[in-house]
């Protein structure tokens, strides 16, 4: 009797330490999630696969923050910052490490749902047309063809291009 007592008493004890550890897991997550917003590009409104800090100090998908600074500068107007619509100046800096850790996160399963299943898709994207590129190189004209269709048309994240399609 007395081991079968001893027995319940490590049960709850092992139950109250897994329910310990779930919540601290829960929290984590939580605490992951609510940072991975701060690396969210506030032009595409999603995680950036070629993250850069401007200089506002927020991160961006390189692309859109050159194309957001390229029709500012274009249309006469001071460039300001997509965030917090401030003037701010036009030096980018890689974010590598912000790329990385993103890359990390969503690999995991840290972060997930409907960014990470974007990121993921985008990622899929820059990897085709890595890919076809490296075809185009070698003097692939199927490749040629592909990649110049999908600069016609904007696909796969390329920006549309008369020039690139040709």
């Amino acid at each position: 009797m007395a081991s079968a007592t001893r027995a319940g008493k490590r049960n709850r004890e092992l139950e109250e330490k897994l329910e310990q550890v779930q919540e601290r897991e829960k929290r984590t997550k939580t605490s992951v999630c609510a940072a991975a917003e701060h690396l969210v590009c506030a032009i595409t409104h999603e995680l950036p696969l070629d993250p850069v800090t401007a200089e506002d100090g927020f991160i961006y998908e390189e692309r859109d923050i050159k194309e957001w600074i390229r029709k500012k500068q274009a249309d006469g107007d001071a460039v300001t910052s997509p965030r917090t619509n401030v003037v701010m100046g036009t030096k980018l800096f890689p974010a590598v490490q912000v790329r990385n850790n993103i890359k990390d996160l969503v690999s995991n399963g840290v972060i997930d749902g409907e960014l990470a299943k974007q990121w993921k898709k985008s990622m899929d994207a820059k990897e085709k047309v890595e890919t076809t590129k490296k075809r185009v190189e070698h003097g692939d004209v199927d490749a040629m063809l592909d990649l110049g269709k999908w600069y016609r048309h904007g696909k796969f994240g390329l920006t549309k291009s008369d020039e690139e399609s040709y």
